[in-house]
């Protein structure tokens, strides 16, 4: 589980979602910082849940 939790966000960026992602001089590709936070947010929520049992 926290294997899947940790991937999300490089799953997103390797997804080449709209907007999620930008692109160095390099060629190197990063998440976006909105996308870093919306990721952050869903894995507490998810662990909050987990930790609470509701899930």
């Amino acid at each position: 589980m926290l294997l899947f939790l940790s991937a999300l966000e490089s799953y997103g960026v390797q997804g080449r979602i709209a907007g999620a992602y930008e692109i160095s001089p390099q060629g190197y590709v990063y998440a976006r910082i909105w996308f870093k936070y919306l990721m952050s947010a869903q894995i507490m929520f998810i662990l909050l849940q987990l930790f609470h049992g509701n899930m």
